[in-house]
């Protein structure tokens, strides 16, 4: 259940999220200047910069043509489960009826094949559902906010974070991922919390944590709750000081300007 904090309850986030040749970033859709203020998402500026490790390239080389539609498959039943866990975490009820509507929602044929049928799917949402059920039933949670959209200003990134609030007492954020453990995620929960405690230097959080929920097991639900350490926040900031040479002029980012095809065609008969 939410007991949202005021402080939370009196921000009000005015941001879209824009695709831009860089990657997704966020603005304020009611800056209609010529050169509006966009702050790449985390996830970019980390895509970006760094190498995601030999383990990938090694799943690259192993998948070949295939590995689009795997990544596709993860990232789309990532994105139902995480609606589903919101809806567990503001005490809704999920049932088999929920599930197949997020399913329906947001995979595709293709994703079913992938996944060896559509009840294959409806499987393994259940057993991340278990899981996170099985964390939340082993740990003390007060929710204040989920899908929490951290912009300012004055910062070139922003990002969405999947939970706020007191995990065991302490003030925390908390991000879920369906997938295998990755260096950058540390990075990705660092920006965050110091994002976060930027904004709001009264009400900053203290712990940070991934949690990946798991749909692999045999016997019983489980899951592995990481806590990512503060001492990553110089690398995070070498990151982004990278990241803004490589990409940006003066502390913004540079977009670089992409082909537009013409709106309407036809062939000069004069031509040779």
């Amino acid at each position: 259940m939410i007991k949202s904090k005021k402080y939370l309850q009196d921000y009000f986030p005015n941001t879209v999220r824009q695709t831009t040749p860089l990657g997704r970033a966020y603005k304020d859709p009611t800056d209609d200047s010529e050169h509006p203020f966009l702050a790449l998402s985390v996830t970019t500026i980390l895509g970006l910069v760094l190498n995601k490790g030999i383990g990938f390239d090694l799943w690259l080389k192993n998948n070949g043509r295939f590995s689009d539609w795997i990544r596709d498959y993860k990232a789309h039943l990532g994105t139902a489960v995480h609606i589903l866990c919101e809806q567990l975490y503001n005490g809704q009820e999920v049932n088999l009826s929920d599930i197949q509507d997020r399913i329906n929602k947001h995979l595709t044929k293709q994703d079913f094949a992938e996944a060896g049928g559509y009840a294959n799917v409806v499987r393994i949402v259940r057993l991340y559902l278990e899981s996170f059920l099985k964390f939340v039933d082993d740990n003390e949670m007060t929710t204040w906010e989920t899908e929490l959209q951290l912009f300012d200003s004055k910062v070139p990134y922003a990002g969405t974070v999947d939970w706020i609030g007191k995990l065991n007492g302490e003030p925390s954020i908390l991000d879920i991922k369906t997938g295998a453990e990755v260096d950058s995620h540390e990075y990705q929960l660092v920006a965050y919390g110091m994002l976060h405690n930027f904004m709001f230097p009264k009400h900053k959080v203290k712990k940070l944590y991934t949690l990946y929920i798991k749909s692999g097991y045999r016997i019983k639900p489980n899951y592995k709750l990481k806590e990512v350490s503060w001492d990553l926040s110089e690398d995070w900031k070498r990151i982004v000081q990278l990241a803004l040479n490589i990409y940006g002029k003066k502390g913004m980012w540079r977009f670089p300007k992409r082909f537009e095809p013409r709106k309407t065609f036809l062939i000069d008969k004069g031509a040779k």
